[in-house]
């Protein structure tokens, strides 16, 4: 986030005739560690994926994709990104990244997660 072209947080004042500028994340740019929005992918990544995408965690372990299914458990690590088609799951506090994947087809849904979140 930049304002008056300067990096800056949410705590930053804002006055009339600022110019406030957010981009997405970008992994080439070096933004300090203390100004960004939300911390880094884990890397490599590491998923939690509903029970209800069965098909999709057996996917992403033939890749070897660190995978676990996720059964609304409380001690699952919060470096993993959750992947579910349920709205409400992703939008609870204690989930960091979620994505909830577009198609119902295990082969797409695959392609979507590759593509977005590796």
């Amino acid at each position: 986030m930049l304002s008056n072209g300067e990096l800056a947080q949410f705590t930053t004042h804002v006055y009339d005739k600022d110019r406030i500028a957010v981009f997405p994340h970008f992994y080439q740019v070096g933004v300090p560690q203390n100004l960004r929005l939300k911390p880094p992918l884990p890397v490599p990544p590491c998923f939690a994926v509903g029970e209800l995408l069965g098909k999709l965690i057996r996917f992403l372990r033939i890749l070897g994709i660190d995978t676990i299914e996720d059964k609304r458990q409380k001690d699952f690590d919060k470096e993993r990104i959750i992947i579910s088609r349920n709205r409400q799951r992703l939008k609870e506090k204690r989930v960091v990244f979620g994505y909830w994947p577009r198609s119902e087809k295990a082969e797409i849904q695959l392609a979507e997660v590759v593509n977005n979140l590796t």
